[in-house]
């Protein structure tokens, strides 16, 4: 077991290869108990090896770490999305689409627009309540396949959901519609109680932050407007 910090928990983790790698940014010592304890079997790996053999078994190591980091985030209050945070200012701002929805390319915009800007997590940032009920977005060891990620965190200041258009259209997103599209991009997992964190925890973020609802060219005329939209908040 290696220890790390992550999303500022105390994190022991059992991993190889690409995992270990994205995570040596968050290597931390630390005495006592951790708050997350990560530790996927061999026979898991194996498992989803024989089910799924498009991926191999780092790829499965990866997923399942990812997916009990997850599960033991809800704990601390916190949910695991998958989507594109980008920081501009001290502030942190989520895009998030289905696979190949052109979030990321979104983001990367964000940094032609804003020299100061940088990618906190590109694929699953960790988003949590702080003492103070304010939510704050986080770098993982998750960050897809080219591992843009940074061990640090900013405060949310908004979550735009994006969709592939002709033109560049941003408004506030209706909270039914924002409810199923967190739900589709949060980390789900199958335990009742999980489930039942998860969508506490997503009615939170619907009272609390700027959610927007966005159609999109990939253009830098589609970053300015989802910037200055969001700048200004609820």
């Amino acid at each position: 077991m290696q220890s790390y910090v992550i999303a500022g928990l105390r994190v022991r983790m059992a991993c190889e290869g690409r995992t270990e790698r994205q995570a040596i940014p968050y290597q931390a010592e630390f005495e006592g108990e951790p708050d997350i304890t990560i530790d996927v079997p061999e026979t898991v790996v194996e498992r989803e090896c024989r089910a799924h053999p498009e991926l191999n078994a780092d790829d499965w190591r990866y997923l399942l770490t990812g997916k009990q980091f997850a599960g033991g985030l809800l704990d601390h209050n916190g949910l695991v999305l998958h989507a594109s945070a980008v920081v501009v200012d001290g502030q942190a701002y989520l895009f998030a689409a289905p696979s190949g929805g052109g979030k990321s390319t979104h983001t990367k915009l964000w940094l032609e627009m804003f020299p100061q800007a940088f990618i906190l997590n590109d694929d699953k940032p960790a988003l949590r309540l702080d003492e103070s009920g304010n939510w704050q977005v986080y770098g993982t060891p998750w960050s897809g396949t080219e591992d843009i990620s940074r061990n640090a965190s900013a405060p949310l200041a908004g979550i735009c959901f994006l969709d592939k258009g002709e033109e560049d259209c941003i408004v506030p997103a209706d909270d039914g519609e924002a409810a199923v599209r967190l739900y589709e991009q949060a980390s789900r997992l199958r335990q009742e109680q999980q489930m039942s964190q998860m969508l506490s925890l997503i009615d939170r973020l619907i009272a609390d932050v700027p959610l927007y609802q966005m159609t999109c060219t990939i253009t830098p005329n589609a970053a300015q407007m989802s910037y200055r939209a969001m700048q200004g908040g609820k």
